[in-house]
């Protein structure tokens, strides 16, 4: 888990220092306790679903010339592109814990 990445994006305003992991953390702020190794654990999730959605929204705009009505595209080749994108959009319903994969884009 990369507890340093989690932190600098949820907990950028707060004092601290860490390494790789969650037992070396080190809270220095007095606003706010140190957040659990579950809190921790939630925002890695948040963290990791958030890097496939912006992944999955730059694959659907490098792919949106393909859809338009006058794209030179060989025949069938349309159908491929529309459930390749149809893939992409659905990839936030059946995303577990970076274990699914994006679809492959059409030759």
């Amino acid at each position: 888990m990369l507890v340093a990445s989690v932190l600098s994006i949820y907990y950028k305003d707060n004092e601290w220092a860490c390494g790789d992991s969650y037992d070396t953390i080190e809270w220095y702020d007095k606003t706010i306790e140190k957040p659990t190794q579950e809190k921790i654990n939630e925002l890695y999730e948040l963290f990791l679903i958030n890097e496939m959605r912006e992944k999955r929204n730059k694959l659907l705009f490098e792919s949106d010339c393909k859809m338009t009505i006058d794209f030179p595209h060989k025949e069938g080749e349309r159908e491929l592109w529309t459930q390749y994108r149809i893939e992409l959009r659905n990839l936030p319903e059946i995303w577990v814990n970076n274990i699914s994969s994006f679809p492959e884009k059409p030759q």
